[in-house]
């Protein structure tokens, strides 16, 4: 049952000055060996050659001491329990990999491409497909990682894969390769409790060209005993011969860029100031944006009026962030978001929604929805604002509610989608680690559906930093 909220959540937009996370051909055991060897090679100095081919793409070579396929590497985080294995009911061949999560709290288990000596070989600025054929009862999408001068760190994912008992074939293209990127390493991500089960992986780049173009790929497709030999090609054309893409996200960002300020409040309330920092994707009404690490971060919330640089302060204690494109419809939004740390100023007293939200169909500061997953008082909330009220210019009505226990200090993957019924109603779900946690519809409560509108996240008093920013259709 819905209920009305008069006097909850009053935190103003405060003006300024006038003042928001794959075979088989019969060639012998020789080359596949010498397949392998790209990934070993190494300099003088420690620095490492990565390998320019996918290593062992069908799963069919096995290390006989740790059971794990040659060529890649088992990994996991957060609180789950589960366990690694092989299976000979393979899409091809005779091996593939299986991953199984009995218990899940957070994190996910993964079977990723070699990270050592470099991973696969990549160019800035170029784009790669990625495949590997699955099937999942589970939670799943892809993970990427790349490589820098300070280590491995998590670049991108794709949208959540269908669930399916029989092989299906998964893809994703990824972003442009960011500056200083010097290796790429993937895999099939379980990010809730189920079974996943993946083989014959793919890695190509994706090539444009106009005159001759020479092109390296391995293929998906292996026996028991050997790996395909990459097979080069060269063809001629007067036209640019790129795939359709397979990544359906009407938004994406990496926050792939040097750390410093993305934009701030100041830049939305002074859009003529040559001082401004302005985003091409984001505004925002209260708050700073930084890039640190190649991740958002709020910076640390006081309630200080920035400057055009956020040099004095960040306003994030009340942080606003929200898409400038105002169409969105019926979406799906999600991120990976690390919860740092609530805090309180002289103007924001702690009060129980302080916490993360997610915008959805975003019109203005009075007409919108939202998603609260991570609040101070442990509940989770999915509410409606309409134009006319106290509440900065307009009324909340809680339209569902309930109670989840978000970890601070960890990663975690959240996702809410809003889609249109057929009767006109909406309904809108919010996933917190692939689980759903909370669903409720607004049949026009305190006033008309919301039909469209922008995307984002909210914080109160909270620090935080977040990665990955997708939305797709639901």
């Amino acid at each position: 049952m819905s209920s009305i909220n008069h006097a909850s959540e009053p935190r103003p937009f405060r003006a300024i000055g006038a003042r928001t996370s794959l075979r088989r051909g019969l060639v012998s055991v020789l080359l596949a060996s010498l397949i392998l060897s790209v990934m070993v090679l190494s300099h003088d100095g420690g620095s490492v050659e990565a390998a320019t081919v996918l290593a062992n793409p069908g799963l069919e070579q096995v290390n006989s001491t740790t059971k794990t396929p040659s060529g890649w590497i088992r990994d996991g985080y957060g609180t789950n329990t589960g366990s690694f294995s092989l299976t000979s009911a393979a899409h091809g061949g005779t091996v593939a990999s299986v991953v199984t999560i009995s218990s899940y709290s957070s994190g996910d288990k993964k079977l990723l491409s070699s990270q050592s000596n470099g991973g696969l070989a990549v160019t800035v600025g170029a784009t790669y497909d990625l495949s590997a054929w699955y099937q999942t009862d589970g939670t799943a999408d892809f993970g990427v990682f790349r490589r820098t001068s300070s280590g491995w760190r998590y670049w991108t994912s794709g949208t959540y894969l269908a669930k399916t008992s029989t092989w299906s074939r998964a893809t994703l293209r990824t972003p442009p390769v960011p500056t200083g990127t010097t290796g790429l390493s993937f895999g099939i991500v379980l990010e809730s409790a189920g079974r996943l089960v993946t083989d014959d992986y793919g890695f190509a780049p994706v090539v444009t060209s106009t005159t001759s173009t020479t092109s390296t790929t391995s293929t998906t497709s292996s026996t028991s005993t050997s790996t395909t030999a990459p097979t080069t090609s060269t063809t001629s054309t007067t036209s640019t011969t790129v795939p359709a893409p397979t990544d359906s996200a009407l938004l994406r960002d990496s926050f792939d860029v040097a750390d410093g300020l993305i934009t701030n409040e100041y830049a939305f309330w002074n859009p003529g100031s040559t001082l401004s920092t302005s985003s091409p994707t984001w505004d925002m009404t209260s708050g700073s944006l930084f890039a640190r690490g190649g991740q958002a971060w709020t910076g640390v919330p006081d309630d200080a009026n920035p400057n055009a640089t956020s040099s004095n302060g960040t306003d994030s204690a009340i942080f606003r962030l929200v898409t400038k494109r105002k169409d969105f419809t019926a979406v799906g939004v999600s991120f990976r978001l690390r919860h740092d740390g609530f805090t309180t100023t002289a103007s924001t007293p702690a009060v129980a929604w302080d916490g993360e939200h997610i915008f959805l169909r975003y019109v203005d500061e009075t007409s919108l929805y939202y998603a609260s997953f991570d609040r101070r008082d442990g509940t989770t909330a999915i509410k409606k604002k309409v134009t006319g009220g106290i509440s900065n210019g307009g009324t909340y009505y809680t339209l569902g509610s309930g109670k989840l226990a978000f970890t601070a200090g960890v990663f975690h993957q959240v996702r809410a989608t809003i889609v249109d019924n057929p009767d006109g109603s909406v309904t809108i779900r919010l996933w917190v680690d692939g689980n759903l946690v909370l669903t409720a519809n607004d049949t026009g409560v305190g006033g008309p559906v919301i039909r469209s509108g922008g995307v984002g996240l909210r914080g109160d008093n909270s620090e935080f930093t977040f990665d990955d920013f997708v939305v797709t259709t639901p």
